[in-house]
């Protein structure tokens, strides 16, 4: 039987009016030397869908989705004190919780580490900014165990 349409409806919740503010939380460093101007926040991928084409096939490929989904890793721009090249030591790669506050207020955090400061760009007349990438690990790092994240949202949302 081919698939049939079906119609829109309004969605429940409340949606984000304003993307200001949101900030990025690392629990072991709550004030780690960087200022957030644009931050993201973790993606949720399907994976690659699985091929299952077979001889049997005559027109179309056929696939499946994957078993496993993904937390991707984000962005953050931030503007940053110099020291955070000496704590990039200890915070780079590894794991701890992180927590992404959204404007309204809803917090999403996760088991991750931070991964990357980018090469700052300093340019006459502009504030310098580097930009940080957060990688979730869907991970507890103290029992192994897999583990998404966890969301708190506001009350109304």
């Amino acid at each position: 039987m081919p698939a049939t349409p079906t119609a829109r409806q309004l969605p429940a919740g409340i949606y984000l009016k304003n993307g200001w503010k949101a900030l990025i939380t690392l629990a072991s460093k709550p004030d780690l030397e960087l200022w957030e101007i644009t931050t993201g926040a973790p993606g949720i991928a399907g994976g690659t869908p699985v091929d299952t084409t077979t001889q049997h096939n005559n027109v179309l490929v056929t696939r499946e989705p994957s078993s496993l989904i993904d937390l991707t890793p984000f962005d953050t721009t931030c503007a940053f004190d110099p020291i955070i090249y000496t704590r990039a030591l200890t915070y780079v790669n590894r794991k701890d919780t992180i927590t992404v506050r959204f404007p309204d207020g809803t917090t999403l955090a996760m088991y991750g580490w931070l991964q990357n400061l980018s090469s700052p760009s300093l340019t006459r007349g502009a504030m310098p900014t580097m930009t940080v990438t957060w990688c979730p690990a869907n991970q507890n790092p103290s029992t192994g165990a897999e583990e998404a994240f966890t969301l708190t949202n506001v009350a109304g949302t």
